[in-house]
């Protein structure tokens, strides 16, 4: 079930982030470096050393095919970023460019392309208050004992605080 949000739109005070990105290399990168740096210290926080899938922990990186098959890379924001997370979860960030007069953000869960682990989506125009949101999202879920249906619950119960639904 896609969980879908605009931020209150009483909230006149926020600032969308990287902009650009899907114009500027340079600003997509700085993006990409972002979230990598925003994902990290949960998957360092959560997984057991024993389990960490290729290091993850240390240094979360993309999953995804994230270029061409000529090897020249792709600078659509889907996805932005995407990571294992545990050996039975991945994460996938899809960032689109602001079009919206207030940030939106959506999130799901779903079966990811990976040996059927579950995926937590989350679908967002970057600000400095869709990261607050999508940071805690993260967060739950990188826990180990977050299930499909408690993550479910969770996004409702964040979102119903943060946003007009």
């Amino acid at each position: 079930m896609k969980n879908t949000a605009v931020l209150d739109k009483n909230t006149t005070q926020f600032k969308f982030l990287f902009q650009n990105f899907l114009e500027d290399k340079r600003i997509y990168v700085f993006n990409q470096n972002y979230w990598k740096k925003t994902v990290k210290p949960f998957l360092q926080k959560n997984i057991k050393p024993a389990a960490a899938e290729n290091n993850i922990a240390e240094d979360p990186h993309n999953i995804y095919n994230t270029a061409f098959a000529d090897g020249q890379k792709m600078y659509d924001g889907n996805p932005i970023f995407s990571t294992f997370v545990s050996q039975n979860k991945t994460l996938r960030i899809v960032q689109e460019e602001p079009e919206s007069e207030h940030p939106a953000i959506t999130a799901w869960t779903e079966k990811s392309d990976f040996d059927n682990r579950k995926e937590l989506v989350i679908v967002l125009e970057l600000s400095d208050l869709t990261k607050k949101i999508a940071a805690r999202l993260i967060e739950h879920w990188a826990k180990d004992a977050t299930d499909e249906k408690s993550m479910a619950a969770f996004i409702d119960s964040v979102f119903s605080q943060n946003t007009d639904k």
